[in-house]
């Protein structure tokens, strides 16, 4: 890449969100950060749209993440950690804000960037945005079922731990949650002094009392 391309290249990362603020409106998309969202029933959707330079390759690329996490495991996470004042908060929050639920990644998508020039990365977003509108179409009215199903087959390699941590919890499967913590080193995830282990006990313990 030459010295010229390069300089291009840092043109299109620094006009990328002016450039899509204005594409969002016609989908209803929101965005906070580098992310674009959509809440759809108790669905939360993803998006996060990157340029960059691949290790050894010779042309940039628009990248695209997309995700996906339903509302529960964010509420879930805030009540083991005493922070229930967070729902009710703004959604933009379960975003990108801090202990909060990584989404669970639905697709990866590459637009290389031949020309390097400002209406062909427009093309690419416009492209990106109409394939994150019909992933959040094809889910169909019962998104919680959807989700479970599509999660169950997802390699648990690209799976953030606290959102399968959270979902164990959320079925009562505390054996198998203890069990994940140890395992995954979870342990060392701190807050106000306790573990993650000694906040979910203490939880579960809550739970057990109000049930009676």
């Amino acid at each position: 890449m030459t010295r010229e391309d390069k300089k291009a290249v840092a043109v299109l990362k620094n006009d990328l969100n002016k450039l899509l603020r204005p594409l969002l409106k016609p989908y209803g998309f929101k965005r906070i950060g580098g992310f674009v969202w959509k809440l759809e029933g108790e669905l939360l959707f993803t998006m996060i749209p990157l340029i960059k330079t691949p290790v050894g390759d010779s042309k940039a690329v628009l990248g695209v993440n997309y995700g996906v996490k339903p509302l529960f495991v964010d509420d879930l996470l805030w009540d083991i950690l005493s922070m229930e004042e967070n729902k009710q908060k703004p959604t933009s929050l379960r975003v990108n804000g801090a202990f909060t639920v990584q989404a669970v990644p639905l697709e990866k998508l590459r637009y290389t960037l031949d020309t390097l020039e400002v209406e062909e990365l427009k093309t690419h977003l416009n492209a990106a945005l109409e394939h994150f509108s019909q992933l959040i179409s094809a889910v169909g009215s019962d998104g919680l079922s959807w989700f479970r199903q599509m999660e169950a087959e997802k390699d648990r390699y690209w799976q953030s731990e606290v959102m399968r941590l959270m979902l164990l919890i959320h079925d009562g499967k505390r054996d198998e949650a203890f069990e994940y913590i140890g395992q995954h080193q979870l342990t060392h995830f701190i807050v106000n002094g306790k573990s993650l282990s000694e906040m979910v006990a203490e939880y579960w313990l809550r739970e057990k009392e109000t049930t009676y």
